[in-house]
Order: C-alpha cells, then structure tokens, then sequence
C-alpha cells in the first residue's frame, strides 16, 4: 500500500516527524540508511538548552532563531511524557537549569551583560555567588557563573531508542539499512523515492537526513550546502563528584549521565565525514576540562566518540516546502540545535504536510527564504 509520507533519515527529527505525522492520521513509511538515531542524533550529548549561550554580543542569528528555540524548548515536557508513554521505556530527562561559569573580569562583566539582557526579555537567568558557584559545581576552579534555568538535558543515547519504539507502536513502517538512491519527481512534483532495490510511491516525501541531505536532493532543486561538522565527546565516571546539572565553561561543556558518568565535549572540526576520534581532539577536551574542574582529571576515562553536525551554508536550518518541487519538504541543516529543535520542526512540517501551509514563526527558515537571502542570516 502506498504510503502518504515517506521520510528519508530516522535521526530524531525523521522519528519525532513520523510520529507527528501519524497521530495525524497519516500513513508514513521511515527510510534509513543505516540504523535510527545512529548518526548525529545520538553523538550529541543531548543538551535541550534554547538561550543560555545568547545574550546581546552573540545574538547574530537573530529573533526568529531565539523565538523557535524558546517555542521548541516549551514542547519538551510533552514531547518526552508521549514517547516514553508510547514505548514504555524510562530515560533521564531534567530541565533543572544550566550553569555557564567564566574566568577573569572581563568576561564576568559580559556575563552579568547577558543575565540582565535576558532578564529584561522575560528569560529566567540569574548571576551566581563564587559560594553559590562552588556549591552546584564542587571543585570548579571559577568564581563567575550564572544559572539559567529552565534549560536542560536529556539522556539522547538512551532516548532515540525509545522515540524508533514508539514510532514503531504508532504504526510506522520502519525501513534500516535502506538507503535511498534518489527522489522520484515528475512534472515538478514529488511521486516518489528509489533505493537499490524498488521505488515507493508517496504524496509526499520529507527529507531528514542530517549530513547527507545535499546528496539525495533531486536534480533541480537548490542546496542549502549542508556539510558535516565533526564532534568529538569524551566520557568520564567521576561517581557522586560529577555536577548533577551541565556546565559550560568557555569552549566546553559537560552533561550528566546516570551511574555517575559524565559526556565532555566538543570539538568542532571541519574532517568531512570523517568520524574518527583523534588524539588531539580528545587532549584538547581534556585540557580545557581541567582549566574550570581540575579534580576532574582523576576521573575515570570510559570511552570516546565522534558523530557529525549537519550545518547548513549561513547556520540557519532549512525548514519546509521545496523551493522548486511540489510535495517535497526539507529538515536540514540543524547543526547544534537538532536535539532542541526536533518536536518543533515536526510540528511545523506536520502541519505542512496536512495543511499545505507552514505557520508564520518558521517562513524565515523556508528553503525559498534561505535562498532569497542568500543563505545568509
């Protein structure tokens, strides 16, 4: 039976959209090239933080970019209550705040800047005492910091499995290790997709495939020149001496896991698709972990990864219909923001999907608008 959708890429944002789509109504077959959540998704260390890192000086991509973060952030809650309801699963998810720490007078000076910039707009952040400080993160070298609540993480590595479970539950025809080789278009609209072995027909195809998206788009249609953005994380054990909120400092964060473990990241490097953990990409997190935290270099090390950022030309994602062909729609280019964005972009392409029209908050980010503005914010 024909499918209504199919989507090409089952990261969290190919998942969080069939499952979307199909408590629409819709029929939806899931297409990916390896195994769901197996790319980016799940190398991220699952960080659901909308403003922490914004204030006036860093604010370059813009009001639409903070609006859909803060939006996206707020449907978190329910987001996780539904996956983890449908698959039966338990995964850690808090929104208990995160700590961002800096060092020397300059900086802390910036950072009381941002605090009251985000206090005027609304947003919950606060300046920390050195004692406060020290309290929320033991043995951090810093005296400076500031909590924002509100933000938060979640345990992706654990999450992805039970969001592809109850996509499955929901009655997705999940299709691993099915590469797609092209997208079937005819008379500018889309009918289809072929991979090695058959073509399926669809009303509509969305494209969610992290990295890899320039490559599978049709012929014709213009690129947002996604390219991959390597990551390297770390893990270490530090047991009950590990923060129990994540900490930025400078280039560097650090996010908590269950059993005393916590992810160190993260490089950003430009390797192609290169996924290799390096030497130096695991010295350069190390030494700027023991710049804030220095008892952190008795922690045990674990292990280490790499997976790989999709960053579209101009930063912005690419979100929404085709710019030239019918039926086809784009989630692309979600570079540090795929775990925070996902339940949003879902919303909106959902409602594209169903509708034919996108809202208002996400025309900014519409291929045709990206292209108009030269992909440029």
């Amino acid at each position: 039976m024909q499918p209504d959708v199919v989507i090409v890429g089952g990261g969290i944002l190919g998942l969080a959209t069939a499952l979307r789509l199909r408590r629409e109504g819709a029929s939806v077959t899931l297409l990916d090239r390896g195994t769901t959540g197996g790319e980016s998704s799940t190398a991220g260390a699952g960080l659901v933080m909308a403003h922490a890192e914004t204030d006036p000086f860093t604010h370059d991509l813009g009001e639409p970019y903070l609006a859909a973060s803060l939006a996206a952030r707020d449907l978190y809650d329910g987001f996780v209550d539904e996956v983890l309801q449908a698959s039966g699963r338990s995964v850690t998810y808090r929104r208990q705040g995160i700590v961002l720490a800096v060092k020397g007078s300059d900086a802390a000076g910036n950072l009381a800047r941002r605090v009251a910039w985000q206090n005027e707009r609304g947003l919950d952040a606060s300046l920390l005492a050195p004692e406060e400080l020290a309290e929320r993160v033991p043995g951090i070298a810093l005296r400076n910091g500031a909590l924002f609540s509100g933000e938060g993480y979640m345990d992706n590595q654990a999450f992805l499995p039970a969001l592809a479970d109850a996509v499955r539950a929901a009655g997705v025809t999940v299709e691993e290790r099915t590469a797609v080789r092209g997208i079937v278009v005819e008379n500018g609209i889309v009918t289809g997709v072929t991979t090695a072995n058959k073509t399926i027909a669809a009303g509509h195809v969305v494209l969610t495939a992290g990295a890899w998206h320039d490559e599978l788009a049709p012929a014709g249609e213009p690129v947002p020149q996604v390219t991959p953005c390597r990551g390297q994380i770390v893990v270490l054990e530090g047991g009950s001496a590990v923060p129990d909120c994540p900490v930025i400092s400078g280039d560097h964060y650090l996010v908590p896991r269950p059993g005393g473990r916590v992810l160190l990241g993260a490089t950003l490097e430009d390797a192609g698709f290169d996924k290799s953990v390096t030497a130096g990409g695991v010295r350069a997190l190390l030494n700027g972990l023991q710049a804030f935290l220095p008892g952190a270099c008795e922690w045990k090390f674990v292990t280490a990864w790499a997976g790989l950022r999709p960053m579209a030309r101009g930063v912005w994602p690419v979100i929404g219909p085709a710019a030239t062909v019918e039926n086809l729609w784009a989630g692309a280019g979600l570079y540090r923001s795929g775990i925070l964005w996902a339940p949003l972009v879902a919303e909106w392409i959902t409602l594209g999907v169903t509708t034919g029209a996108m809202p208002e908050e996400a025309h900014p980010f519409a291929p045709s608008a990206r292209l108009a503005a030269g992909a440029r914010r």
